[in-house]
């Protein structure tokens, strides 16, 4: 679970990357105040937006990524909110 808690700009509660290559996760809330999951697949970076954050709530967030179906998947309070297929 994660919690805004107010700021601007990119705001990460989680995030495990590297730049060279382009690879990991990252969890945050956008400058709009949506929350996002992106991942890295060693060339890019691949993300989909979920609904608003909601500052000062505790919010579960769970992304999911499908190998062979080249897709990811993102879950916000255990609801699928975004899916992107040709990852």
């Amino acid at each position: 679970s994660a919690k805004c808690q107010g700021g601007e700009g990119y705001r990460s509660p989680l995030t495990c990357r590297s730049e060279k290559p382009m690879s990991g996760y990252v969890f945050y809330v956008d400058p709009d105040g949506h929350w996002c999951f992106w991942v890295g697949d060693g060339k890019w970076w691949a993300g989909i937006q979920g609904p608003a954050a909601v500052e000062g709530v505790w919010t579960r967030l769970e992304g999911f990524v499908d190998p062979a179906a080249k897709a990811i998947e993102f879950s916000v309070d255990d609801v699928l909110v975004s899916r992107r297929e040709s990852v």
